[in-house]
């Protein structure tokens, strides 16, 4: 199901009044965060949304995003859910979102999970990782059978190989659920008490996604659809080694939202729609 160019108006003014609170609370829990990948792109080259993309992306350092989701529920409208793998148990990512529980949005992706449904905004934990390239390979294939495992669940097509059969056999072994699975990774990713290069390790831009420490420092002020937000100081670098030329518009056949959706409805909680 495609966004109309109305669901993607309504989506993005949800998103920045989900914006505005989390700008709130982090001041009032003095956690430092920073708008990446696409939503600083389209803060840098659109000052708001990317016309055709109807995300907003934060990440906080592992230890503010530690914070942040043990304390923020409270400082929330009652209507706003804090959902991670731990307060929503099918949720199956290793990030936070929060959801307006008032509202519908259910992807394709994850449409067979029992969970909250609501339009989301998402936040990030930014991680240490590993400054040697052997050492990246060993975590990354570290986390490689527990992400595994999060995939067999969701509604995506699965290999059907007999390797593929028996990693997902391994994975089961390993992880009796995905909250496990949720868990074994995040110990993984923390497992660096320091380290010159942070990144977000559930980008899909991978290790393009990690970039020197120093590049995100204390932050720049930028705009976003009119409100003021904190963005990595280096926010240049950060963009070239995603995006290349990222001032370069896209040619017009790429220009659409990476969301595939099966039920949109700003009226009706999500309730309503699960079976």
């Amino acid at each position: 199901m495609e966004l109309t160019a109305q669901d993607s108006k309504r989506i993005k003014e949800i998103e920045l009044e989900i914006f505005k609170v989390f700008i709130d609370i982090t001041k009032k829990l003095e956690v430092k965060y920073y708008i990446i990948e696409g939503s600083l792109l389209g803060a840098v080259r659109h000052k708001g949304f990317i016309p055709w993309d109807d995300d907003i992306d934060v990440g906080l350092p592992r230890k503010d995003y530690e914070r942040f989701i043990s304390e923020a529920q409270k400082y929330l409208p009652d209507y706003y859910f804090l959902q991670t793998y731990e307060t929503d148990p099918e949720y199956p990512l290793n990030f936070a979102k929060i959801r307006d529980s008032r509202t519908t949005y259910i992807e394709t992706l994850m449409n067979n999970k029992r969970m909250n449904h609501g339009v989301f905004f998402d936040i990030f934990p930014l991680d240490f990782y590993p400054e040697n390239e052997k050492e990246q390979n060993v975590l990354d294939k570290k986390v490689t059978i527990y992400s595994k495992r999060i995939r067999d669940t969701l509604n995506v097509p699965q290999p059907t190989s007999f390797k593929s059969k028996v990693f997902s056999l391994i994975a089961r072994l390993l992880a009796k659920d995905t909250q496990t699975a949720c868990r074994k990774k995040d110990d993984i990713y923390t497992s660096l008490s320091s380290s010159d290069l942070m990144g977000n390790m559930s980008s899909a831009y991978k290790r393009r996604a990690v970039v020197p420490l120093d590049w995100y420092g204390e932050g720049v002020e930028l705009e976003f659809e009119g409100l003021k937000v904190n963005a990595p100081v280096e926010y240049d670098k950060f963009l070239t080694q995603i995006y290349g030329d990222y001032m370069q518009f896209p040619p017009p056949e790429k220009r659409k939202s990476h969301h595939f959706t099966d039920v949109i409805d700003f009226d009706n909680p999500y309730i309503k729609y699960i079976k």
